[in-house]
């Protein structure tokens, strides 16, 4: 099976609808992140580092962080659709790098996957991961 990945991306991207809050007093709201780097077409390296370490290590994404991705109390986790947005930012990331990082961002999107139900997103965006697994293992080994 073969994900139209863009236009997965377009339905996350709307599902999320406009960024609100954006930086406030120091921290973030993780959704509005999530959807201005839909909406850009991509995120910074080193934020997708960040939040695949939220997920790999912390097994949580928080809808709120401070400077740094400090976690603001008290967390709670992101929605589904939210999580959506994650998932396709990473698998788009894993994908498009030939530096190594492709594996990390696939193992992070699956693992992400486990943490918070995604809803209707989530058949297409495993079968996209797998997809870009399988490109990724045939590539790199």
């Amino acid at each position: 099976m073969t994900v139209d990945r863009a236009a997965l991306v377009d339905v996350i991207a709307d599902r999320l609808g406009a960024p609100t809050a954006g930086e406030v007093a120091g921290g973030f709201d993780t959704a509005d992140r999530v959807r201005v780097w839909l909406r850009e077409g991509s995120a910074p390296r080193e934020e997708l580092d960040a939040v695949c370490r939220q997920i790999d290590v912390r097994r949580k994404l928080a809808t709120r962080y401070g400077v740094g991705w400090r976690p603001d109390a008290p967390e709670t986790m992101v929605d589904g659709a939210t999580m959506a947005g994650v998932v396709a930012l990473l698998l788009r990331a894993a994908a498009a790098g030939d530096d190594g990082w492709g594996l990390k961002g696939v193992n992070s999107a699956l693992k992400a996957l486990e943490l918070v139900a995604v809803g209707l997103d989530a058949p297409a965006l495993r079968a996209w991961a797998l997809e870009v697994l399988d490109a990724r293992t045939r590539s790199d080994g």
